[in-house]
This record gives structure tokens, sequence and C-alpha cells, in this order.
């Protein structure tokens, strides 16, 4: 209101009714104005004219995060993805067809019949892994092709090594609802703030009443998602993503919950007036004169403090370390590949000299 040309005068009266009573006492001219959290909708505008956003905002889901129960679990392929483990598998192979390929014609530890040049060469590169490979190699060219494979190893099993240590002693926490059409068809009881706009987005998005449960303060939306819904809590609650963000913030909070992706888009918070206002369009410059500095986002933070970004709809967060992809080390492979293949051509052309 500082911001504008000419100071208006005006008065504050506490309104303790909904939110849509609120914005229709403006539009019957009760009151000239509303200020506050009030959200800009496509039914209120109908009656009503609002300012600019002072907030961005959209429905999301707050639910409890609980750590991963103590089972036996695979836990050892996580490190890696899918492809680099295959990858990983073709290399080993490949690698141990180069050194046999070599190693045939001088070296008798691989020669034999195919069950154990077979064995032979497989357990030789395989024991590379953990460096105490036993078997005697003679010719330069496998030297070579084992000391570019042998780095490429190390970087393997130390990534490998960090990764996995990061996964077993890191807190993992997933949550107790994953997206809102799990919700939706769980038939659990469902959270919402009071005298909110979103008792009614829950309803028409097929949640029955009877399935609903209104809270007013943050102590209670915890009390309620600790209890769970089987318990006289809730399984999720539903609510405008300034209000989850304040909550989040708070320290009591942040560790035991989880905020979802947006589910629903709306335009933000807003300040609504009469229609034909002309407050509306002077307030609408001073917010964005406002929101272009420092001093906007000061303001935000302070009211509705700040948070990590929400975890998108439908997905599961992952508070471990991110698995290791093959394109990390798509370099160490394709340098084997270019030692292995040259070693391999040398042999060759080795071997066709002394044929002539």
């Amino acid at each position: 209101m500082k911001n504008l040309h000419r100071h208006p005068c005006y008065t504050f009266f506490v309104f303790n009714g909904t939110y849509d009573e609120l914005v229709g006492n403006v539009s019957s001219g009760m009151y000239d104005g509303a200020v506050g959290d009030v959200t800009i909708t496509a039914e209120r505008v109908i009656t009503t004219d609002f300012t600019m956003p002072y907030t961005q905002s959209g429905v999301s889901m707050l639910v409890l995060a609980q750590d991963e129960s103590d089972t036996i679990r695979w836990t050892f392929v996580k490190p890696l993805n899918g492809k680099l483990w295959f990858a990983t598998m073709v290399f080993f192979f490949y690698t141990g067809f180069v050194v046999w390929m070599i190693e045939l014609p001088r070296n008798q530890e691989y020669q034999g019949s195919s069950l154990r040049q077979c064995s032979t060469a497989l357990y030789f590169v395989f024991s590379t892994l953990t460096f105490s490979h036993g078997h005697t190699i003679r010719s330069p060219l496998s030297k070579i092709v084992v000391v570019i494979w042998c780095f490429v190893v190390l970087v393997l099993v130390q990534s490998y090594t960090a990764s996995l240590s990061s996964i077993l002693t890191a807190k993992r926490l997933r949550p107790w609802m994953t997206d809102f059409d799990q919700l939706r068809h769980s038939g659990d009881f469902v959270g919402y703030q009071d005298d909110s706009f979103v008792r009614s987005f829950l309803m028409n998005h097929n949640i029955s009443e009877n399935r609903l449960r209104n809270y007013t303060t943050k102590e209670e939306y915890a009390d309620a998602l600790w209890k769970g819904s089987n318990n006289g809590g809730v399984s999720a609650i539903v609510d405008e993503i300034p209000y989850l963000t304040s909550f989040l913030s708070d320290r009591r909070y942040g560790n035991d919950f989880r905020m979802l992706g947006c589910i629903y888009k709306t335009p933000g918070f807003g300040f609504a007036f009469r229609l034909g206002s002309p407050l509306v369009h002077n307030l609408s410059t001073a917010i964005l004169n406002l929101a272009g500095g420092d001093e906007g986002s000061r303001i935000e933070v302070k009211w509705f403090g700040t948070t990590s970004s929400p975890i998108g709809a439908g997905t599961i967060p992952d508070t471990d370390s991110a698995p290791l992809t093959l394109e990390s080390f798509s370099g160490l492979f394709v340098i084997t590949i270019h030692f292995n293949s040259h070693a391999s051509d040398k042999h060759n052309e080795v071997d066709s000299c002394q044929m002539h």
C-alpha cells in the first residue's frame, strides 16, 4: 500500500467465516475488498475482481514418510543401473576373449580342452575385480589390454563402493502414498484445511464426503498423519502448496513428511475487490514491482517459509544416491574398445607374418 502514488484510506475488519463467504461479501458490497490468503479460482472471478497473484500456488499432497523395512533386498545391485550392469558384463567377456586370443598360441596356461581354455580366460578377467589374477600373461599386447582393463575396473569398483556405502548408510524414506490416484481409490481418510475450497475440489474428484476430515493447525496436520487412516487420522493431507511449504519449513515436521507434486494448478493468492474497482490495477502494479525485488522474496520467506521442491506427482522420492549410469563411464569403455581392437589387430598381423 505504501508503493501506491495516492494512499487510500482504509480500515481492517476481521472476518471469521469461510473464504467463499468472504469473497461473497465483497461482491455484495459489504466490504470494498478482501486481503489475505484468498485463492483465485474460476468461480470467484465471476463476481469479483482480483489483483495479480502475490504468490504462486496450487494443490498438493502431504504424506507421511517412513523408513524402508529392514528386509532382505537386492541392495547390492542398486548402485549401477541396468544398462551399466549389462555393459560391464559384456566388457568382462570381451576383455577375456581378447586376452585368450592373444595368449593362446604361446601360453600353455591357456591351452588344453575348450572347457579349460574358457574357464582360464574367464577366471583371469573376473579375478581383476580384486586385482588377484594369478595366471601369467606373456604377450606385451596382453599386458597393455590388462593394464587398461584394470584401470577401468578400478574406477568402476571405487564408484560402486562409494555408491553402495551411501545407499546402506543413508536414511531411506518412502511416502505412505505416492500419488493422488492411489489416494482416490484407497478408501482411506483424507485431510484438508478447514473452510478451504479444497473440500469441493476433493468431492469433485470422487472422494466422498464421509472420507474427508478438516483441520486448522500444523499440529493437527502432523497428529493426523502420524495416526494414519486406521487409527483416527488420515493417509494424506491435500492442501495448497504455500500452506504445505510453511508446514515443512517447521523443524518439527520437515524430516517426517513429504510433499508430492502439484495435482491441481491455481493462479495463486490475490486480493479481491468489487467489480470495476480502480484499486485492482493500482495494487497489481504495486505487487509486480514488489515481486521483482529482494523485498518480495524476503516477505515470502518470512510468511511461507522455504522447503525443497515438491516431488513429482506419481513418483516415489528417492533420498538415496542416484544409481550410476552407463553414460558416466562411456569414456572408459570407449578406451577399452580402442585398445582391445588395436591389440587384436596387432596380434593378427604378427600371426600373419609368422605364417609367411
